[in-house]
This record gives C-alpha cells, structure tokens and sequence, in this order.
C-alpha cells in the first residue's frame, strides 16, 4: 500500500513538471513591458527579474522572449541559494538588489 501511494505521488508531481514545463514555453510578456524594458536599458537603468519560477521554468520562458532576458544583469529563480521564504517574503528582492549592487529602497519591483 505504501508503494503504490508513493508511486501516485510521484506520478502527480511527474506530471506537474512536464504540464508546467509546457505551460512556461508559452508564458506572454505583460503588455508593455517590452517597450518599458526597451527604455530602462537605453537610459542604463540597471534591470533583474526575480520570479517565484525554478531555473529550470526561467530559462523555458527565455526562449520567446531572449531579448527582455538579454536585457537584464540578473536574473534570480525561486530556486537560488539566497531565496529562503518565497514570495511575498522580500528575500528574491532582497538577492537581486544585492547581486544587482543597489540598495533596496531605491528599487522598484513590478
């Protein structure tokens, strides 16, 4: 009985890994956020993204949208060493501005 409750679960979770893996490969960018990227680097306003998403999702959704990725200096998963608490615990914040080497209080997330 035990065996094969672990073979359910591990099961559900193979198949949630492989459902959300597709669902990453078609994530759309949030209107405007193209052209509000495009500014910020022109005006050489440092950039991260800091997403509750593993590695393994950030780089799925990098492929149809290389160029905003290109665009930043960092990029922290939900999975990264420094994010203890997830959102909306300020350590994924806290980590980008860290790695990005600007204080907190003069960033700005959305």
């Amino acid at each position: 009985m035990c065996q094969e409750r672990q073979r359910l679960v591990d099961n559900f979770w193979a198949n949630w890994e492989t459902r959300l893996g597709e669902l990453c490969l078609n994530v759309k960018a949030c209107e405007g956020a193209d052209e509000l990227v495009r500014k910020l680097k022109k005006a050489n306003v440092p950039m991260a993204i800091a997403t509750s998403s593993r590695k393994e999702g950030v780089e799925r959704k990098r492929a149809k949208h290389g160029e905003m990725f290109e665009s930043m200096q960092v990029i922290v998963p939900g999975d990264h060493e420094e994010v203890k608490a997830g959102k909306p615990a300020p350590d994924i914040y806290l980590a980008a501005a860290k790695q990005l080497g600007v204080h907190p209080r003069q960033c700005l997330a959305f």
